[in-house]
C-alpha cells in the first residue's frame, strides 16, 4: 500500500476518533435553557428528574401577558405549586442541579412588561420526597448600586447569574461604557456622556450578582 492509500485509509479512523473525543469532552450535566412565551390559556410540558411536568398560564379576566399567575404541576398529580404571582410574562426555563444534590431542578424567569424589564425568579427544586417551590429573594441593596433593571439571567457552575448595566444619575463627563461602534450610525459619535442616564440608555459598566440555592445567598459576581 503506497503512502496515498495509507492516508486515505487512515482518515476515516482519525475522523471517528476525533468525533469520539468531542463527544466524551462535552459536559453531560450542563444547564439547558428554553425560551418561552406562554399566552394565557396555554401550557407546555417539560421533563424534570424523570418526571413529566407542565407549566400553564390560566385564562381569565385577571390574566394577561403583563400580569397574572402561572402554575407548575406534575402530570400524575403528586405535585403542584399552586398559583404563583407573576409581574410579567414567563420568559425562560433553565434546567440544572441548583441545590447540588444530584437531581435536576427548574428555574423560571418572569420578566415584567415595564421599561425596566425587571425579573423575578421561581425555582422548582427536586428532593427525596418530590419537589418544592422557592421564589428567589431579591439581592440585597448593597449589591445593587446604580441598578435600574435590564437583567439577563444565566446559569453558571450550578448557580444563577443576574447580569445588568449600571446607571449614572448625575451630570458629569465620563466614558459611556455601554457605547458600541454601531452607535455611530445612530448619531452618537463619541463614547462620552455628560447628562444623567435615562432608563433606556445606561452608561455605567455591566455588573453581576450570583445566587447559590445551596447557601440561599446572593454575592457579587
Amino acid at each position: 500500500m503506497n503512502m496515498f492509500k495509507c492516508i486515505v485509509v487512515a482518515l476515516p479512523a482519525f475522523a471517528s476518533a476525533l468525533l469520539m473525543l468531542v463527544v466524551l469532552s462535552t459536559p453531560r450535566d450542563q444547564a439547558s435553557t428554553q425560551r418561552l412565551n406562554v399566552p394565557p390559556g396555554q401550557s407546555f410540558l417539560f421533563q424534570l428528574s424523570g418526571q413529566t411536568m407542565s407549566a400553564s398560564v390560566p385564562a381569565g379576566p385577571d390574566e394577561s401577558h403583563s400580569f397574572g399567575t402561572f402554575v407548575v404541576r406534575q402530570d400524575n398529580g403528586d405535585f403542584t405549586t399552586g398559583a404563583l404571582e407573576r409581574d410579567g410574562s414567563v420568559e425562560s426555563l433553565h434546567i440544572d442541579d441548583f441545590n447540588a444534590d444530584g437531581r435536576k431542578d427548574a428555574l423560571f424567569v418572569v420578566r415584567c412588561a415595564g421599561s425596566g424589564s425587571y425579573v423575578s425568579l421561581f425555582a422548582i427544586l427536586s428532593n427525596d420526597t418530590g419537589f418544592t417551590t422557592k421564589q428567589l429573594p431579591d439581592p440585597p441593596n448593597a449589591l445593587m448600586a446604580d441598578y435600574m433593571g435590564h437583567d439577563s439571567v444565566a446559569v453558571r457552575n450550578h448557580e444563577i447569574v443576574r447580569r445588568f448595566p449600571t446607571y449614572i444619575d448625575n451630570s458629569k463627563v465620563r466614558i459611556d461604557r455601554q457605547w458600541q461602534p454601531a452607535d455611530l450610525v445612530n448619531g452618537s459619535s463619541l463614547p462620552f456622556k455628560v447628562e444623567p442616564d435615562s432608563n433606556a440608555s445606561p452608561s455605567g459598566r455591566d455588573t453581576s450578582v450570583i445566587y447559590s440555592v445551596k447557601s440561599g445567598k446572593w454575592r457579587s459576581g
